[in-house]
């Protein structure tokens, strides 16, 4: 699956997710999203982890 994420400071990130159901929730799933290697989504997202360190 694909989705497209529009993030106030990073722009647009495209990612490919997976869903996982949760054994000890039951109704609730984990999502899980993965940029391209290398694409613009993955320098956003590294961008954006960096921005979040203390420092």
């Amino acid at each position: 699956m694909f989705k497209v994420v529009q993030h106030p400071a990073a722009g647009r990130i495209e990612l490919t997710y997976q869903t996982f159901d949760v054994r000890d929730a039951p109704g609730q799933q984990l999502l899980v999203g993965t940029p391209e290697p290398g694409s613009r989504s993955a320098e956003a997202l590294a961008a954006l982890v960096a921005a979040s360190r203390p420092g």
